[in-house]
């Protein structure tokens, strides 16, 4: 029964976001602990009238770890990719090298079954949301300067002038192109040493070590680098995480990101949490596929809530409502 509920978000995912057709070539990759997410997708595939492959791996360690090398050569012969893993394979050069050979790669990390049902996150209105992305996408492309604030403290300003907004909407219908649904977010990534203020993050960091907060985690940047993490144990696991492989670029200010999805809610999932409507965040860490230069490790978000926008000036969010 819970498959055929999860079936749901399968067909969703395949028919609506990828946009599969019966003459194309799916490719699942997936780790030990979600073999029911590739069984059900496979099942969605098949309906469709697509071929199917499935590749299974260990876990990997962490966000933007690469696949083994055998999945990584055969998701450069896919015409789609489906993803559920522990971790994102978002930020790995395997995802970046297979939308340059031409597939879509829709991301999966940390999926839940609840997320597969109906009723949830990924019942948005990913076709209807997109002109918005758009419009925000060339916002934050023509954009110099944005300043992030909130109530609970957050005080950023943060330099872009050259770098590209990214659209993330969730629809990979286009050779080439990526996302992650049921996130639906635009970002950019602020040039590296030109950020500076605090950060509070209110809402949640998406890592399975921490999850949505209890109490805020607060992060001082200077040039743009964390340079003071206070709060509890949520900000000393999440200064570990970022220090794991000793990485100096780890703790860079590499994106800001603002959701869009109304359907989604703060549950600790990456995917939902930073495609939340009425939140934005703040990415640390690598972020060479979003058009900037910091090559770290890792890639962790933080997810804060209402926070005002002002780009150039002119406010495009209040308190979490996008007002463009």
């Amino acid at each position: 029964m819970e498959e055929i509920e999860m079936l749901h978000g399968a067909i969703r995912l395949a028919g609506i976001n990828a946009g599969l057709k019966p003459e194309e070539r799916a490719l699942i990759v997936c780790d030990t602990d979600n073999l029911a997410l590739a069984k059900v997708l496979a099942y969605a595939i098949k309906s469709i009238g697509a071929e199917y492959s499935i590749c299974i791996m260990e876990p990997r360690s962490t966000h933007g770890e690469n696949p083994t090398d055998a999945i990584a050569a055969a998701m450069q012969e896919a015409d789609v990719i489906f993803a559920p893993t522990r971790f994102s394979l978002s930020h790995s050069e395997a995802r970046i090298r297979a939308n340059e050979n031409g597939a879509r790669f829709i991301s999966m990390p940390d999926y839940s079954r609840d997320m597969m049902k109906k009723g949830g996150a990924l019942d948005a209105d990913f076709l209807g949301i997109y002109e918005t992305v758009k419009t925000l996408q060339k916002v934050l492309t023509d954009a110099g300067e944005i300043k992030i604030t909130t109530d609970a403290g957050t005080d950023m300003t943060v330099q872009t002038a050259g770098r590209i907004g990214n659209e993330v909407s969730g629809v990979c219908r286009m050779p080439g192109t990526w996302g992650s649904p049921p996130n639906i977010e635009v970002n950019v990534s602020p040039i590296e040493d030109q950020s500076s203020g605090v950060v509070v993050v209110d809402g949640s960091i998406p890592m399975p070590e921490i999850g949505v907060l209890r109490e805020p985690v607060i992060l001082k940047i200077e040039k743009g680098k964390i340079v003071d993490y206070s709060g509890g144990s949520a900000a000393e696991t999440f200064r570990a995480l970022l220090k794991t492989e000793e990485n100096s670029a780890n703790d860079t200010l590499a994106e800001f990101g603002i959701g869009l999805n109304d359907r989604a809610v703060l549950k600790g999932s990456m995917l939902e949490d930073e495609g939340a409507y009425g939140t934005c965040h703040f990415g640390f860490g690598f972020n060479k596929d979003q058009g900037g230069e910091s090559d770290a490790s890792v890639h962790i978000d933080c997810v804060f809530r209402e926070p005002d926008v002002v780009v150039d000036g002119k406010k495009i969010i209040q308190k979490g409502i996008l007002i463009l």
